[in-house]
C-alpha cells in the first residue's frame, strides 16, 4: 500500500479537483472519528474491491 506525507496530502486536497480520499475504517470507528470529506468503505467488507474501482 502506498502512503503519502501529511504535506503531500494537504497539497493534493488544495488542488482542483482535490484528491479523492478513501477512509477504510469500520462503521463503528467512523462514528467516533473520520477524515473530513472522505468516502468511507470498510476493507473487511466483501464488496471493498468493487467500491474502490
Amino acid at each position: 500500500m502506498k502512503s503519502i506525507s501529511t504535506q503531500s496530502l494537504n497539497q493534493g486536497l488544495a488542488k482542483e479537483p482535490p484528491l479523492q480520499v478513501i477512509d477504510v475504517i469500520t462503521e463503528q470507528h467512523l462514528q467516533a472519528e473520520h477524515l473530513p470529506d472522505a468516502e468511507n468503505t470498510c476493507v473487511y467488507e466483501i464488496s471493498f474491491v468493487d467500491s474502490i474501482s
